[in-house]
């Protein structure tokens, strides 16, 4: 099954704490860049995956400028029979962005057991030979989710996701612990390199506060503490 891609494009990310999640959508909606709403809301789900020496956490807490992100991706409930689950490489080539995203089989995750059927999956999946290769040297670390919202501005060249009631749970037995990011909303805006330019007066009209931020990172550190130099 071959990779499906998309172009290298920038995001841009900001950890909102200080305001309400309805406030920063509020923010959005009034932009002179007339975002309006682009896909219907939605639970977004994401097992992450490492080496046994977490090289992704250490190349992202580093700054690294050419890391890749390896995760499973599915939409709705978090307990249940995800029927269109994504593998995805999110991969990181300085200040720009892309993925390569391979369909899965179904993923059954009612037992909770979740490092064992995604390990089961990938068994499963129809994945070219070195995607198999490389899942077979990383292992699932981390599992969370949030509810996401999408918009777009009127000419379709920014798009802006908001997400919050953030979650984060061990790959392992993920219903014995739980780690929440409190009170804190992460708004991304994401477009291609051309528009580059224009997204920098495009962040100063939204008036908050640019910031690295990575969730898988976060997550890691809520749960074992170990970004502590983030």
């Amino acid at each position: 099954m071959s990779a499906v891609g998309s172009q290298f494009r920038y995001e841009r990310k900001f950890l909102i704490r200080a305001r309400s999640e309805r406030v920063v959508e509020a923010v959005v909606r009034q932009h002179p860049r007339l975002f309006r709403v682009a896909y219907p809301e939605r639970a977004v789900n994401n097992v992450y995956f490492d080496t046994s020496r977490l090289k992704s956490l250490h190349d992202n807490i580093q700054g690294v400028r050419n890391r890749t992100k390896t995760r499973i991706r599915w939409y709705g409930d978090m307990q249940g029979i995800a029927s269109s689950p994504k593998l995805e490489f999110k991969i990181k080539r300085g200040l720009v962005g892309t993925k390569k995203i391979y369909a899965l089989p179904p993923l059954d995750t009612t037992t909770g057991e979740i490092a064992a059927a995604v390990k089961e999956q990938i068994r499963t999946a129809d994945l070219p030979g070195d995607v198999s290769l490389q899942m077979a040297m990383i292992r699932p670390t981390l599992l969370n989710s949030y509810v996401r919202k999408y918009f777009v501005s009127a000419d379709g060249r920014f798009r802006i996701t908001i997400d919050r009631d953030l979650r984060f749970f061990p790959a392992r037995n993920p219903w014995i612990r739980q780690r929440t990011q409190q009170s804190a909303t992460v708004l991304e805006l994401k477009y291609s390199e051309g528009d580059n330019s224009e997204a920098c007066e495009l962040s100063q009209d939204l008036g908050f506060r640019l910031s690295r931020n990575s969730k898988y990172v976060t997550g890691m550190d809520l749960l074992y503490g170990v970004a502590d130099s983030y």
